[in-house]
């Protein structure tokens, strides 16, 4: 490596002294972490695979993927980019501005420092968010790879025994309520016209619609889709979106039609049109925590408590006719040494402890993994593509060999593109075997093999990977020939050489992480001769999400570039740079400094150059309301060539109260070339502010002065948006002003007005009238009508109910809640609907609306347990619907009614009628222990010494009180007949004044 010069120090001090940041692009990827759902101490609902974005510094959490859990809804507006979430219990609502990607509540920005992003479909957002909308607390565990929710006001999970069956009797089959094994789940439509006059006055129509329906055809999951598209100029052209039979039982997983697969190591994640075949269903899932079983011998009774790393992860009680416990999907550190303790407490009190130590890594599968995957067909890189690109075939599986020791996997791909129809085929492929040795070391070997399926080349990656409690260090030899990783056939860097990486924790809050790497090219490699790469990082938490991160590298890189007769660049780079995260409650700071030294080589001669790079933002939240950023981007170049310079400057300053929102924004580009003063190439200036005369009546202005040399222009827009009913329903309204630009002299105007329709049914309508130009040049306006609507209708139990249109899975449990005022325990029309109350679906809960009717949407395939949340129910009400065990299947609804009556009472008084004239008054002689039944026996009572009676709960509804003769005296007789008939209403619930006459028979 070349001497490092003075200059390079100096940059290196500054990376280390100066305070940091800017926004850097980053891929996203996602992290499968342990999700638990927890009401006090009990979990009631668990998912090992659960998915968010962790950027170290903070976490997002999936809002549809916790809509399974907690009850809210989620409303897309595709016109102002925003998601609004509504708490189904208490109607709190937050915004999401998609857009500026900044969460609204109660007119103010919230959690500033917790950028939400968008992913395949998914909206990841601040758990601060989801803690604001329905009162619960979110936990989130970097070490254990843990998200804990507490919502201490769900119900807890109810026993799913039979009655009368001992719980010992774990083998008991349960009987869960199913739907009907043929039926139509779902049909979902969207129809959409627009008329558009262009700039050059052409007239066009254009129609679509698409539809799509989804059933079940015994254990197969049927959905079918498709779009027509009507033009006036083109005509008719009809589309297959959607071609899927899927069956999910018996933990097999078959799709024949369109499926979505994910080859990791070799073609990543594809659309496929043919068929998919995986064992067990769930087996490839992406997960980034290893996990492992825990088992042992016990005997019955036995209390097993299992500890990782401390912290318990688990408690079981062995059952009479087990003779072990076990402990499936128990997640482990990654890259430790983790400590596993299992606590066996005898019920005689003697307690056993065995420990055992497991150093983790992903390619050490846990016990029984037996996975295999096969898919065909032909396939699309990404969902919206609108052709298809190629064929493809592919095959991976995973075994455990040896149990807690040797994992083996493979995977292979075959690609065959429409457009490279001469070429031949290409293949990907990744043997691997990973074992461990002893409790602190795991190694793997990989095998590659990539290229065109003729002449297939070969690699091979090796790894060793030594774990300790606060850190690991771990080694990777490779050999990667460039053929192999040719159009990512192999997700892998080619080249041959060594890597090595390492952490290590010295507190609970600091740690250090290296990376180095040495990489030589192979032949056919023209990307760089070789690489030196060292990085060395120092992370400091000051809370969940508070941290400073700060890095140090150095690189060299030496590469040829475009070598042959005409031409031939040879360069060396090195580059020394430090990189600092800091990010605080208050503030945010990011720094990037740079300095690289660079010799060159060419036809013309050699040289040396030097380039000076400095990137910064910076966010300080001053006030509760007063929030300022600052971004600078510095680049300069000199040294054996004509020197250049950029610089870069964008300020933003906002003020934001409940009513009132302004900012303002200033950018500004100014380059230098062979020594010139800086020059102004581009400056902007920008105001914006948004008022809200209402909580439903916002107005949104944003004026905007571009300047340039030669050219400038001045820009205005005004946005009006009307809310109704939880901001579902919008009235809108944009205006736009663009000054004349360059050679176009008049001004530009456009608008766009439109309204937003959401009905009960489910149905959504848009209509909007819009004038636009293309592009900034155009003279001339284009005019739009749009006219659009769309609904999913779903079926089941021989109901259809209208919901919301969605792209997504729309399974649904529904039904009514009502009051059951004739005692017949079935809703009859007439009874009367009941609202605010609350269900509960496996501790998920729902509001019944003003019509009695609850819903819960996006049930994923599973079994539940729906009854009432019965903490919440106010005294007056009892239940006489019993909880359901339900088994619900993909693309199926179900539909429960719950009843409710409201308890009410009977009372009377049996006495001796002395004087037998029909009225209780003075010496007469009250009867006590006579027997009185109401109901066929359901209530008994026996009259008290003062000869009263009183029945307590009685439900609504009809009701016969039977007195027991034989319970008479037998020198003694009723004076009429021996029962009463009665109703119970809503507005006449107490029955008390039942008089029951007993006379002598002597007295006749």
């Amino acid at each position: 490596m070349r001497r490092i010069s003075g200059k390079l120090l100096v940059a290196l001090f500054l990376g280390m002294t100066l305070i940091p940041i800017a926004w850097a692009d980053q891929e996203l990827e996602t992290s499968t972490v342990f999700l638990a759902i927890k009401t006090g101490a009990e979990i009631i609902a668990e998912e090992p695979l659960f998915e968010i974005l962790d950027f170290e510094r903070y976490i997002l959490v999936p809002l549809n993927g916790l809509s399974p859990y907690l009850p809210y809804d989620i409303t897309y507006d595709r016109e102002a980019n925003t998601v609004s979430v509504t708490d189904q219990v208490s109607k709190r609502q937050g915004i999401i501005d998609l857009k500026n990607r900044k969460y609204v509540v109660e007119n103010e920005f919230r959690w500033l420092d917790q950028t939400l992003f968008t992913l395949n479909g998914e909206f990841y957002v601040s758990p601060s968010l989801i803690e604001y909308l329905v009162d619960v607390k979110i936990e989130w565990s970097y070490k254990y790879q843990e998200l804990i929710i507490q919502a201490d006001w769900m119900e807890s999970k109810q026993d799913v025994t039979p009655p009368g069956v001992d719980e010992a009797e774990s083998d008991t089959t349960i009987n869960y309520l199913e739907g009907p094994k043929y039926s139509l789940g779902s049909i979902r439509y969207k129809l959409g016209w627009e008329y558009r006059e262009d700039e050059y006055d052409r007239k066009s129509n254009e129609g679509s619609l698409e539809l799509r329906g989804d059933g079940r055809a015994g254990n197969w999951a049927i959905s079918l889709g498709g779009k027509v598209e009507c033009d006036s100029n083109e005509g008719t052209e009809t589309i297959p979106s959607l071609i899927r039979a899927k069956y999910n039982e018996n933990n097999q997983l078959i799709i024949f039609g369109d499926a979505d697969v994910y080859f990791e190591n070799t073609v990543e994640q594809q659309r496929v049109r043919g068929v998919l075949y995986m064992t067990p269903d769930d087996s490839f899932s992406r997960y980034l925590v290893p996990h492992t079983v825990i088992s042992g011998p016990a005997e019955p009774g036995d209390k097993v408590t299992l500890l990782v790393n401390g912290k318990e992860k688990g408690e079981m009680i062995v059952g009479p006719k087990s003779k072990e416990y076990r402990f499936d999907n128990v997640p482990l550190l990654i890259k430790r040494l983790n400590i596993v303790k299992v606590i066996l407490k005898k019920p005689t009190g003697e307690q056993l402890i065995t420990e055992e130590n497991i150093a983790a890594s992903l390619r050490i599968l846990k016990d029984d993994t037996h996975s295999v995957m096969a898919a065909s067909g032909k396939y699309k890189r990404y969902e919206d593509d609108e052709e298809w690109t190629g064929e493809m075939t592919g095959f991976k599986t995973r075994h455990k060999l040896l149990n807690n020791t040797i994992s083996f996997d493979c995977e292979a791909t075959r690609i065959k593109l429409y457009d490279d129809s001469l070429e031949p085929a290409s293949i990907g492929a990744d043997t691997g075997i990973a074992f461990r040795l002893g409790e602190h070391t795991v190694c793997t070997l990989d095998w590659l093999v990539g290229g065109v399926e003729d002449d297939p080349q070969n690699g091979w990656e090796s790894s060793f990977l030594y774990c300790l409690e606060n850190g690991f260090i771990e080694g990777i030899v490779f050999y990667i020939n460039p053929a192999v990783s040719d159009n990512d056939r192999i997700q892998v860097d080619p080249g041959k050489g060594v890597q090595v990486l390492g952490e290590i924790e010295i507190s609970e809050r600091t740690s250090y992480l290296v990376d180095a790497e040495l990489r030589d090219a192979l032949p056919g490699m023209d990307e760089f001769n070789s690489l030196r790469d060292v990085n060395l990082w120092r992370v400091h938490k000051f809370g969940p999400t508070l941290d400073n991160r700060f890095i140090i590298g150095l690189r060299n890189i030496e590469e040829d570039k475009n070598r042959n007769f005409y031409s031939c660049y040879f360069e060396d780079l090195t580059r020394v740079y430090s990189e600092q995260y800091l990010f605080k409650k208050k503030y945010s700071l990011n720094n990037y400094l740079a300095y690289d030294e660079i010799r060159f080589e060419d036809w013309f001669g050699a040289g040396d150059k030097k380039a000076f790079i400095a990137e910064t933002d910076y966010v300080h939240l001053i006030t509760d309301k007063l929030l300022w950023r600052l971004s600078n981007d510095y680049q300069r170049l000199d040294g054996d060539q004509i020197p250049e310079t950029q610089w870069s400057l964008e300020t933003e300053l906002q003020w934001i109260s409940p009513k009132l929102w302004l900012g303002g924004n200033y950018e500004i580009t100014r380059y230098s070339y062979n020594l010139d003063p800086l020059e102004t190439v581009y400056r902007k200036l920008e105001f914006w502010n948004k008022y809200f005369f209402t909580q439903r009546f916002t107005v949104t202005c944003n004026a905007a002065r571009v300047l340039r040399d030669e050219d400038y222009y001045t820009s205005g827009e005004v946005n009006l948006n009307y809310f109704l009913g939880y901001n579902i329903d919008k009235y809108y309204a944009a205006f736009e002003y663009i000054s004349p630009y360059q050679n176009r002299e008049d001004p530009q105007k456009s608008y766009r007005i439109g309204l937003l329709k959401s009905f009960k049914n489910g149905l959504e309508l848009k209509i909007e009238l819009e004038r636009l130009y293309e592009t900034i040049y155009a003279e001339k306006s284009e005019h739009i009508i749009w006219l659009g609507c769309g609904q999913a209708v779903g079926f089941g139990s021989g109901r259809a109910k209208g919901v919301n249109y969605d792209v997504n899975n729309i399974s649904f449990i529904s039904g009514l809640v009502y009051l059951d005022e004739n005692g017949n325990c079935k809703y009859d029309d007439g009874e009367k609907r009941i609202p605010d109350i609350k269900m509960s679906l496996n501790g998920r809960i729902a509001v019944s609306d003003q019509k009695g009717g609850y819903i819960y949407k996006y049930v994923q395939p599973g079994t539940y347990q729906l009854n009432f949340a019965l903490k919440s129910l106010t005294a007056d009400y009892t239940p006489v619907t019993d909880g359901k065990l339900i088994r619900i299947r993909e693309t199926e609804n179900m539909f429960f009614d719950f009843g409710l009556t409201i308890n009410g009472a009977v009372s009377g008084k049996v006495y001796i009628d002395i004087n037998s004239n029909g009225i209780y008054d003075q010496g007469d002689r009250p009867l006590n222990w006579v027997e009185l039944e109401l109901d066929g026996g359901r209530k008994k009572v026996f009259t008290n010494n003062d000869g009263t009676f009183y029945f307590e709960n009685v439900p609504l509804g009809e009701h016969t009180l039977v007195v027991k003769e034989e319970s008479i005296p037998k020198e003694m007789m009723l004076v009429e007949k021996n029962f009463f008939k009665f109703t119970l209403k809503e507005d006449a619930l107490d029955i008390s004044d039942l008089q029951v006459r007993i006379i002598y028979k002597f007295k006749e």
